[in-house]
């Protein structure tokens, strides 16, 4: 019945876990975005739970800037006697992901970029509301319509904040990006929404200077930064930054959940209010390149850690075992006097 229903198109997009086509609802003679398990994955009970978790979670959600699922089945496959593969049937956005604009487009703005953050801010305010945390905030995960419009997809690993096992399959394998992954979620540990504003405080700093705050040969080498290591100050990289962009990145990049910012409505309402002074700055400032600006990232983070060996008294510091409790640290103050609110 759902195969006579939707009719499959083009491929849209891969993953390791499933497949993204553009579709016709021929009931509503509308378009349609299906996502399908991949058919080797069919007998996986750990990926099909997932994969019915991910239409779940996105169906409880009614947020113009949340990717809208619409539907959720199973089809058989072409092979006979198979197992029937799930779907999810979604509204289909006339644009590309967030990673794409990086990777072909010009770069972005400034105030563009804190836009684009501002609005993932916004649906991650209804998501938290809700009880569901996305774990998996990055650029890929983020949709631009041909409009312009900022829309969050994929909630393919996210779970409710009343589930304690909240970041590991049942293999016990940690789920996420290592890139964009709070250092919480890269010890296996229970997460919570806060873990979320941490990787949008990694995607921020991307669309900002460039690259991630952390990056490495491998993706261990990643998760072991995120755990242990201070990120650069973006203005460090990119001097036409304020200091106002490094409080509230570095406020997002706190390696306590509690030393963040406690919710997405906080992070939100500081970039807002600092957006004016951005704008401002980088019309005022020209774009010349300095000898920072030439320096790599991780140039510049090998230095950072050499000054403080430095004032150490040449004493290499000892770094702390990225499988313990992170202590809390003192508290940033706030930008803002308001207060956000999670249900």
């Amino acid at each position: 019945m759902h195969e006579e229903r939707y009719q499959t198109g083009a491929l849209l997009g891969r993953g390791g876990m499933a497949e993204v086509f553009s579709g016709m609802d021929t009931h509503l003679r509308r378009p349609v975005a299906i996502k399908r398990l991949r058919e080797e994955h069919a007998l996986d009970p750990t990926l099909r739970a997932r994969f019915r978790r991910e239409a779940s979670a996105a169906a409880c959600l009614d947020h113009p800037g949340i990717v809208a699922v619409l539907d959720a089945a199973e089809v058989m496959p072409t092979t006979t006697g198979a197992t029937p593969i799930p779907i999810i049937v979604m509204e289909l956005i006339d644009g590309g992901s967030l990673r794409e604009s990086l990777r072909d487009g010009p770069r972005l703005t400034p105030d563009r970029a804190l836009e684009i953050t501002e609005a993932i801010l916004c649906a991650l305010t209804a998501s938290h509301t809700a009880g569901i945390i996305h774990r998996d905030i990055k650029p890929a995960n983020v949709l631009l319509t041909s409009a312009g419009q900022v829309k969050v997809a994929d909630f393919g690993i996210a779970r409710s904040v009343s589930d304690d096992s909240a970041t590991q399959t049942q293999a016990q394998t940690v789920m996420g990006s290592p890139h964009y992954m709070s250092p919480e979620q890269a010890r296996g540990m229970t997460v919570d929404h806060r873990s979320d504003l941490y990787s949008v405080g990694c995607l921020l700093y991307e669309l900002l200077v460039g690259q991630p705050p952390f990056t490495g040969d491998s993706p261990l080498s990643v998760t072991y930064q995120q755990v242990t290591e201070a990120p650069v100050k973006p203005s460090a990289v990119d001097p036409r930054l304020s200091g106002g962009i490094d409080t509230i990145l570095m406020r997002a990049l706190e390696k306590a959940p509690g030393d963040r910012y406690q919710t997405a409505d906080l992070m939100r309402a500081d970039i807002h209010r600092h957006r004016p002074t951005e704008i401002r700055r980088h019309q005022d400032l020209p774009h010349t390149e300095s000898t920072q600006q030439r320096a790599s990232h991780d140039d510049l983070h090998r230095q950072g850690q050499a000054k403080r060996r430095g004032a150490e008294g040449g004493q290499v510091r000892k770094v702390q075992d990225p499988f313990s409790e992170v202590p809390s640290t003192p508290r940033q103050p706030e930008l803002t006097r308001g207060h956000g609110r999670l249900a």
